[in-house]
C-alpha cells in the first residue's frame, strides 16, 4: 500500500471544476482541485507513509460508495482501513469537513454529478469517529450543502445526498447528534429531521435547545450593521427584523431595492439572507420554548438564567426582556420586567436585577386570583409605551367552582380555525374524530366536534381524562384560550366575546382614541361601527380571527364585497394609502397583533371612502346622485 500511495491521485481531483479556463482544445473547463482539496493533499504529504496510505485508501473507499445508507460490508471494510489512523481520525476528519465549508468552491460548481456521492460517503465515514468532535462539522457541511447556489449553467442546485449521509450519521451520534440536528432545524434550510428528534418530548428538547450557542449579531445599541464595501450600509434594528434601513455612501436612505448593489455584492447578500433566515427561525424556536416553559411553570436557577438570558451576545437576551418574570429571593416574591433600560416592578419603579441565588419563572396572569395584577401591568406598559401581546394582554379563563368535577368546560359554536391554530385531528379518515392539542408536560386538551359545534372539552394527563378541579390553573386557562381562538362565532356569553373584550377591545379602543376620527367610531361587544361620509359601516371583530374583518353597510344591510386582499390583490396599496394620510409611526399600539392592523386599515379607509381606489368597491360605496350623509 505504501508503494502505490500518491496524494495526486485522490478521487476528487478529476471531478471538480474549480476554474473557468478552457483547455487547449477550447472544448471544456480545466479540471483543477479546489483550495480545500489542495490543503488535504498538502497534509497527506506530511504524514508518515503508513498513515498517508491509510487515508488515501479511505478516500478511494469513499469514491466507490453506493446506496442511500452504507452497506454493512462497506462499514466493515472502512473500520479496517481506518485502524492505522484512529488516534487522530476524528480531529482530522472534523478539520477536513470544516475546510469544505470555509475554503471550498465545491458547492458553486457542478459537483453533484460526481462529488456528491463522495462527500456523502465521507459523512458515513464520520460515524466511525467521536460524536462530540464530529457532530457539528457534519451539521455545518449539511447546512452548507443546502444553501442554494448558482451553478455554472445558471441553475440552482442543492445537496440531497449530503443531507441523507449527514442525517444517517447524526442518528447514531446520540445526544451530540440530537444537538446538531436541533441546530440544523434552526437554520431555516432543513425541515426534515428523519426521526432523530421524534423520540424526545418537547420539554426534553427544550432543555437541549438551551445549550445551543445562538449568537446575537446586535451591538450594544441594538443594531446589526452590514457594510457593502464603501457603497452602502444595511442596518437591522433589534426590535424589527422586517424593515431594515438601507443608506448609501452619502448617507441618503435607499427606498427601492438596489439591484446593482445586490448584484455587485451577491455573496454578502446571500450570507445576510441566510443569517437572517436562521436568526428568525431561532427566535421562533426560542419563543415556542418560552411558551411551553410558561405552561409547565418551569423554573430556572439564577446562575442558569443569567447565563441564558442576561448575555447580550445570545438571542435569548432579547426575548427575556420582553417578558414579565417572577423572581423569588428567599421568602420574597416579586414580578419584574425590562422597561426603559432597567428592570422595573409593576408600578414602573426600578427593581433589583435577578441574582445568582434567585429562582425565576415566567409570570402568567392565570396564576393570580383575579385580574387586578394583570390590569396594573397593562397600565404600566401603556405608561411606558411598550407594545406587548404575550402576558399582560393575555386573556385568562378561570374555573367556576361549580364545574370543578366536570370534564366539559364550555360548549362553543363553530370550529372554523382548528387547522390555523395547529389542532391535530386524531383520525383524518373519521369525520367525527376529535381534535387534540398538546400543552405541556404530558397535558393535552381534546375537542369532540359534532354538528358544527364542539363539546366535551377534555383535559388529559397522558391518556387519563382529568376533572377540571385536577387541572392546574395555567393549563386550564391556556386550554380554554386555545379553544376560544378556534371559534369564529360563539353562543356562550363568557367564551369568545370575553376574548375580544379583554384582548382586542382594550387595545383597539386605545388606538382609535388617538386617531383623528375618534368621533366617527364606536365599539360594541363584538362589532366596530364606523360613520363614513356616505354610509355607516360595521365590522365583525370576530371574523378578524380568520381573515380581514368583514364589513356590512348598515344603511342598507349589504355586505361590502371585494374588500379583501385576495380579491383586489395588492395589499401594500392599502397600507400605502394609510401611510400617506396618517403617520403610523407616531401612533402607539399597546397590543402586538395582526388583527389590530387589519381592523385599523379598514376603518381608516371607510372613514374617507373617496380614497378607496378599487373601482369594484367604489361602485358599491359611492352613490351616483345622492349627497353625503
Amino acid at each position: 500500500m505504501t508503494a502505490t500511495f500518491s496524494p495526486d491521485h485522490l478521487p476528487f481531483s478529476f471531478d471538480s471544476y474549480a476554474c473557468s479556463d478552457y483547455d487547449e482544445t477550447g472544448q471544456g473547463y480545466v479540471p483543477l482541485p479546489s483550495p480545500w482539496q489542495k490543503q488535504v493533499r498538502t497534509e497527506l504529504r506530511t504524514l508518515p507513509a503508513e498513515q498517508g496510505a491509510a487515508w488515501c485508501a479511505l478516500w478511494l473507499h469513499c469514491a466507490g460508495s453506493k446506496g442511500k445508507t452504507p452497506a454493512p460490508a462497506w462499514l466493515k471494510k472502512a473500520r479496517i482501513l481506518a485502524e492505522p489512523v484512529m488516534a487522530d481520525f476524528s480531529s482530522t476528519l472534523a478539520r477536513w469537513l470544516d475546510m469544505i465549508v470555509t475554503q471550498g468552491q465545491l458547492f458553486a460548481t457542478p459537483w453533484w454529478q460526481n462529488n456528491q456521492p463522495l462527500i456523502r460517503a465521507l459523512l458515513w465515514l464520520a460515524s466511525l469517529g467521536e460524536a462530540e468532535l464530529l457532530a457539528m462539522p457534519v451539521a455545518r457541511l449539511m447546512h452548507y450543502g443546502h444553501i442554494w447556489r448558482l451553478d455554472l449553467d445558471g441553475k440552482f442546485r442543492k445537496a440531497e445526498l449530503v443531507s441523507e449521509g449527514g442525517f444517517w450519521t447524526l442518528s447514531g451520534f446520540g445526544s451530540a447528534g440530537v444537538m446538531a440536528t436541533l441546530w440544523l432545524k434552526t437554520q431555516s434550510v432543513l425541515e426534515f429531521t428523519y426521526g432523530i428528534l421524534q423520540p424526545f418530548s418537547a420539554d426534553q428538547l427544550d432543555l437541549l435547545y438551551e445549550e445551543l450557542p445562538f449568537a446575537s449579531p446586535f451591538d450594544a445599541q441594538g443594531q446589526w450593521v452590514i457594510r457593502f464595501g464603501n457603497d452602502a450600509t444595511l442596518t437591522y434594528q433589534r426590535d424589527n427584523l422586517y424593515r431594515p434601513q438601507f443608506v448609501d455612501a452619502k448617507g441618503k436612505s435607499i427606498t427601492k431595492e438596489p439591484r446593482k448593489l445586490w448584484k455587485q455584492y451577491a455573496l454578502t447578500r446571500s450570507a445576510v439572507d441566510t443569517r437572517l433566515g436562521a436568526m428568525r427561525n431561532q427566535l421562533s424556536e426560542l419563543f415556542a420554548t418560552m411558551e411551553r416553559a410558561t405552561l409547565s411553570q418551569r423554573c430556572w436557577q439564577g446562575s442558569r438564567w443569567l447565563a441564558l438570558f442576561d448575555d447580550p451576545q445570545r438571542l435569548g437576551y432579547d426575548l427575556a426582556r420582553e417578558r414579565i418574570w417572577c423572581v423569588q429571593d428567599g421568602e420574597t416574591l416579586r414580578q419584574i420586567r425590562w422597561l426603559n433600560g432597567q428592570w422595573c416592578d409593576v408600578d414602573g419603579k426600578a427593581a433589583d436585577s435577578p441574582a445568582v441565588a434567585s429562582t425565576l419563572w415566567l409570570w402568567h396572569p392565570a396564576m393570580e386570583p383575579d385580574d387586578t395584577l394583570a390590569e396594573r401591568w397593562r397600565q404600566c406598559l401603556i405608561d411606558h409605551r411598550v407594545t406587548e401581546g404575550q402576558q399582560a394582554w393575555r386573556v385568562v379563563y378561570r374555573l367556576p367552582p361549580a364545574e370543578a368535577g366536570q370534564t366539559a368546560a364550555q360548549h362553543l359554536a363553530g370550529y372554523r380555525l382548528l387547522e390555523r391554530f395547529y389542532w391535530q385531528k386524531l383520525n383524518n379518515e373519521d369525520p367525527d374524530s376529535p381534535y387534540s392539542k398538546t400543552l405541556a408536560a404530558g397535558w393535552s386538551v381534546r375537542l369532540h366536534v359534532s354538528a358544527r359545534h364542539f363539546s366535551n372539552l377534555q383535559f388529559r394527563l397522558g391518556e387519563e381524562v382529568m376533572t377540571l378541579g385536577q387541572v392546574p390553573p395555567v393549563i386550564y386557562s391556556e386550554g380554554l384560550r386555545m379553544a376560544a381562538l378556534t371559534v369564529e362565532e360563539s353562543s356562550a356569553e363568557d367564551a369568545t366575546p370575553m376574548l375580544f373584550r379583554q384582548l382586542l377591545m382594550g387595545s383597539l379602543r386605545y388606538v382609535l382614541q388617538q386617531s383623528s376620527f375618534a368621533d366617527r367610531v364606536r365599539l360594541t361587544r363584538d362589532r366596530l361601527y364606523v360613520r363614513g361620509d356616505y354610509h355607516e359601516y360595521s365590522l365583525s371583530l370576530l371574523s378578524a380571527l380568520d381573515s380581514w374583518p368583514t364589513v356590512r353597510i348598515e344603511t342598507d344591510g349589504r355586505t361590502l364585497t371585494g374588500f379583501e386582499p385576495g380579491v383586489w390583490g395588492d395589499e401594500d396599496k392599502l397600507f400605502g394609502i394609510m401611510r400617506r394620510n396618517l403617520d403610523l409611526q407616531a401612533m402607539y399600539w399597546p397590543l402586538i397583533h395582526e388583527w389590530s392592523d387589519r381592523i385599523f386599515a379598514k376603518v381608516r379607509l371607510l372613514v374617507h371612502e373617496d380614497e378607496i381606489e378599487w373601482e369594484w368597491v367604489r361602485k358599491q360605496i359611492l352613490p351616483t346622485t345622492s349627497a353625503p350623509v
